[in-house]
């Protein structure tokens, strides 16, 4: 449960993010799909792929998805992850160890987009 809690919240402060940033609101109902909200963001000239612990965020995200759509089995993407490497399905132990690797790195991903976003918007306004 961690992990959904987890990623709901990412998506919200994301979503307010990028409604004061750009003031923007009807586009944020789409972001659900990490294509929409990568190119929202390409648009504006930031690739999230370069963005400090994006992998991280897009594994919580990977992992919140099968954890809510799917019976607990492991699949080929996720299992591309260091925790679920070589397991089938999902267990309370791998599940924490990956809690506990990756929810460190959403704050330092959340100030390096404020920053990059910061950046970008200053750089168009010269």
């Amino acid at each position: 449960m961690k992990i959904i809690f987890l990623y709901i919240e990412i998506e919200h402060i994301l979503k307010e993010m990028i409604k004061i940033a750009y003031d923007v609101s009807d586009e944020c109902k789409n972001f659900y799909r990490i294509d929409n909200l990568k190119c929202f963001f390409k648009i504006n000239l930031i690739d999230l792929n370069k963005i400090k612990n994006f992998k991280s965020i897009n594994e919580i995200r990977l992992v919140n998805n099968r954890l809510k759509h799917n019976s607990g089995e492991i699949n080929q993407e996720i299992s591309e992850i260091f925790e679920f490497k070589n397991c089938k399905e999902f267990t309370q132990s791998n599940l924490n160890s990956f809690y506990s690797r990756v929810h460190l790195n959403v704050k330092p991903f959340f100030s390096d987009l404020v920053k990059t976003i910061i950046e970008q918007k200053n750089f168009k306004n010269e």
